[in-house]
């Protein structure tokens, strides 16, 4: 051996090429003669010859460049024999092979290299972060790495990727707050696919620098909340195939509510606020006004008078109720001037004008000037006794329905007038297409009895009278009483009074608030506050139901002298001017009234009176 390969180290390549021997073999081929061959060339000459050995020594080791320190039988079933070199290494520095010549399989993170004199080169680990048990070497990894690593991880678990298992597959997550090490480090994203890019696939890190939260969805352009589950406000209609994500809700903003997203994101009707319809959120309901981001419930009631207006429905952008003839005002609750409404005991009939039967007589009685204060409706009273009977003609009513008799009296007698008989008298059969048609007849016969501390009486039950129809009620004053012994006793008798029967007026005969209103109606006695002669001020709800009853009755407004009839006006003048004067505040804005000169004015008599005192 040439000893210039040998400089001290021992596993020098050009020295390892050298040394490198197996299976050695001695052959002696040159023999030594002792020159006799020169006499004799016979073959048989040479044959006498033989070959002998003395002593043979072979050194030698197994090659394991320098990864152990021991060599074994390579089948691994013969004992080590001390004369004799065996061909397998007993490897270290990770590495394997009979020469210990490659890396073990999951220490491929350096490249293969022979043991030096203090440098052991041993086979790193690959980095895998515990997610998997087997790894190859890059050469080319290890040179971008400038020689530090080339070890690339195979067959990641734990849904984990990259040369070192370092990362998530897709649609899973690094949960930053686990150890790299962890087996439940990659979590699942939980993006729907149909809000979400990239069909569902979350950020997998977070990183500051890059702006990115691991397990964060990326939502398309309209969709919104953690999990790209829900369309953003005023959009609906989540879809997969939509790029967008969802589709614009087309509604109003001025008329959806501001917490309830604009539509539903399933149907796509929007939520619209309380008196807003749908499904665009764009108008009023019906009976309200004035669509207005800025009102709360979206729009405005109409407020429309339930008897002045034709209509709950008003315009939808002013609020202008469509009222009765001669009806006026936003809402449909003034009267045009020179007209009024009628108050509930507008269809009254004097005594005094009534036809007698007996020695009933008129008594005419000069009005009280003070105050204005009269017990009595017209020239006076009708007085009355035990066996007198009146008829009053009633004629020119204006529309079917049901009336309340009233009789204002003046109580002289001591005792109750027990038995008095109230009949009313129809010219024809009942008209098989009015109002009256389910009438009962049997309540045109009544009897009642007049108390001494009353000034009026309701007769039992209403009748039902026709329009343009002439009736006659009769009154029979038969017997003042069973033990009385003063057969003289007189009762004065003022007027009749037919009022509407509160149960059958058209705006309180239907279900819902109609009926709230009938019974905030009686509640407050409006409906007795005038039956008696002498009256209190009306209540601003008496007055405004008042109003409303009339004005749908009479469909609208009444001309001050203009629509009554001659007769009814030439014969009760005082009564007459008493409505007008009392309804002054619609018909001649507020103020005193002067019942002479109004009279004059629409050329009516004046009333009959004991002087010539005026009315006031």
């Amino acid at each position: 051996m040439n000893r210039q390969y040998y400089r001290g180290d021992a596993l020098s390549s050009k020295l390892l090429c050298c040394i490198l021997r197996t299976d050695v073999q001695l052959l002696l081929e040159v023999h030594r003669f002792l020159r006799d061959t020169l006499l004799d060339s016979r073959p048989e000459i040479k044959e006498k010859y033989y070959y002998a050995l003395l002593d043979v020594t072979v050194r030698g080791s197994c090659s394991c460049y320098g990864h152990a320190s021991k060599c074994l039988p390579v089948n691994g079933g013969q004992k080590i024999d001390g004369n004799m070199v065996h061909g397998k290494c007993e490897c270290t520095h990770n590495t394997k092979g009979l020469n210990c010549e490659v890396c073990e399989d999951f220490f491929q993170d350096q490249p293969w290299m022979p043991a030096r004199p203090n440098q052991s080169n041993e086979c790193k680990v690959c980095r895998c972060n515990d997610h998997a048990t087997k790894c190859h070497f890059d050469a080319a990894l290890y040179q971008i790495n400038n020689g530090t690593s080339g070890g690339v991880c195979d067959d990641c678990q734990h849904n984990t990727m990259g040369v070192n298992c370092q990362e998530c597959i897709d649609f899973f997550y690094m949960d930053p707050f686990a150890d790299i090490r962890d087996p439940e480090i990659c979590r699942p994203c939980d993006c729907d696919s149909h809000g979400s890019l990239r069909n569902g696939m979350c950020e997998k890190t977070t990183d500051e620098s890059s702006g990115t939260v691991a397990g964060r969805c990326k939502c398309k352009a309209f969709v919104e909340g953690p999990r790209c589950d829900r369309c953003r406000e005023n959009f609906w209609n989540l879809q997969e195939d939509n790029d967008d994500g969802c589709q614009p809700c087309n509604c109003n903003p001025d008329g959806i509510l501001s917490s309830g997203g604009g539509c539903d994101m399933e149907t796509g009707a929007c939520n619209c606020k309380r008196f807003v319809q749908y499904p665009r959120c764009d108008q009023c309901f019906p009976e309200y006004y004035g669509l207005d981001a800025d009102l709360k419930d979206g729009c405005k009631p109409c407020d429309c008078d339930v008897g002045g207006s034709l209509s709950s429905v008003c315009n939808n952008v002013t609020g202008k109720c469509s009222c009765r003839p001669h009806i006026t005002g936003q809402k449909c609750t003034r009267v045009e001037p020179g007209y009024f409404f009628p108050h509930l005991d507008y269809y009254l009939f004097e005594a005094e004008n009534a036809k007698v039967i007996g020695e009933a007589q008129v008594l005419v009685i000069k009005p009280y000037r003070r105050h204005n204060v009269n017990y009595w409706t017209g020239p006076g009273y009708m007085v009355v006794k035990e066996g007198d009977s009146l008829e009053f003609t009633v004629s020119g009513l204006p529309f079917d329905t049901y009336y309340n008799i009233i009789i204002r009296y003046d109580p002289r007698m001591p005792d109750v007038f027990e038995d008095i008989r109230v009949d009313v008298l129809r010219p024809t059969d009942i008209d098989p297409q009015s109002a009256c048609v389910e009438y009962n007849i049997n309540h045109d016969k009544s009897n009642i009895s007049m108390i001494p501390g009353s000034r009026w009486i309701n007769v039992d039950a209403p009748v039902c009278l026709e329009r343009d129809t002439t009736y006659t009620i009769k009154i029979d004053f038969n017997n003042y009483g069973k033990g009385s012994t003063d057969r003289d006793t007189v009762i004065r008798i003022d007027s009749i009074v037919l009022v509407p029967n509160t149960d059958y007026i058209p705006i309180y005969s239907t279900p819902g608030n109609p009926t709230y209103q009938k019974q905030a109606f009686r509640h407050a006695g409006c409906d007795i506050v005038q039956l008696p002669s002498l009256q209190n001020t009306l209540s601003e709800l008496c007055r405004d139901s008042i109003f409303s009853i009339s004005s749908v009755l009479h469909n609208g407004a009444i001309g001050c002298g203009l629509e009554f009839k001659p007769d009814a006006v030439l014969a009760e003048p005082a009564q007459l001017c008493r409505l007008v004067r009392h309804h002054r505040q619609w018909s001649f804005g507020g103020g005193s009234f002067d019942c002479r000169r109004w009279l004059a004015a629409v050329r009516l008599p004046l009333p009959r009176v004991l002087s010539n005192t005026p009315y006031t």
